[in-house]
C-alpha cells in the first residue's frame, strides 16, 4: 500500500505544528513587516488542514450527514450498507432535527474550527515565518465544507506545502483514520498526491 506524501499520520500532527515554529531557529521570532511580509504574500500560503467529524449546518443537512457517517465502512461494516446506512439515516433524522433545533438549528463545530484556525495561523505566521504564510482549511468528513471542498480551496491557492492537523482527541480508525483515509482518496482522484508535501 502506498504511504501517503504529503501528510503526516495524524499521530505526529502536534509535532509537525510545533515543527513549524522551530523552523526559523528562533525560540521567539520577531516579525518585520518590510521585505518579510512581501515575501509571505508572494509565495503560496502553508495549509493547515483542520480534520473533523463535522456537523449539520442547517436542519437540512442532518439527514445527508447521517448518510454519510452510516454508510462510512470505517464507522461500520454491514451487509448492504450503502442501503441500509440511508435507511437508518432517514429514519433516525428526525429526532436529530429536533436535537439540532434545539440549540439554534445547526452544529457550532465550523464556527469554532474556523476560530481556532484563524488563532493558530495568526500564531505561527508570527512563531514560524519561514512557513508562512498560513492559512487553515476545514475538512470535515460527513458535513459542509467538505475534504474535497478544503482541497479545491488549497488547489485555487496554488499550495505546495500542507500539515493534516487532526482535531479528534484520540487516535482511532473510525474518526482520524477515516478522515486521512478520505483526504488520501480526494488527493488522488483529484490529481493533488503529488503536488503537495
Amino acid at each position: 500500500t502506498r504511504s501517503m506524501p504529503v501528510f503526516g499520520t495524524s499521530r505526529h500532527a502536534v509535532a509537525a505544528l510545533s515543527s513549524l515554529t522551530r523552523i526559523s531557529g528562533d525560540r521567539q521570532p520577531r516579525l518585520r513587516m518590510g521585505t518579510c511580509a512581501r515575501s509571505m504574500a508572494s509565495k503560496p500560503p502553508t495549509a493547515i488542514v483542520m480534520m473533523n467529524m463535522g456537523g449539520p449546518s442547517s436542519l437540512d443537512e442532518v439527514q445527508p450527514f447521517l448518510t454519510r457517517l452510516f454508510t462510512d465502512h470505517q464507522i461500520m461494516q454491514m451487509p448492504f450498507q450503502s442501503t441500509i446506512g440511508q435507511m437508518i439515516a432517514k429514519r433516525r433524522s428526525p429526532k436529530i432535527r429536533d436535537q439540532y433545533a434545539e440549540i439554534g438549528g445547526r452544529s457550532p463545530i465550523a464556527q469554532w474550527t474556523e476560530a481556532q484556525g484563524k488563532m493558530m495561523v495568526e500564531y505561527l505566521d508570527k512563531a514560524s515565518p519561514a512557513t508562512a504564510p498560513h492559512k487553515a482549511y476545514t475538512a470535515f468528513r460527513y458535513a459542509t465544507p467538505l475534504t474535497e471542498v478544503a482541497l479545491e480551496e488549497m488547489k485555487k491557492d496554488g499550495v505546495e506545502r500542507a500539515v493534516a492537523f487532526s482535531q479528534f482527541p484520540q487516535w482511532s480508525c473510525t474518526t482520524t483514520g477515516s478522515s486521512l483515509n478520505e483526504l488520501w482518496r480526494q488527493l488522488t482522484s483529484m490529481g493533488m498526491a503529488d503536488s503537495i508535501r
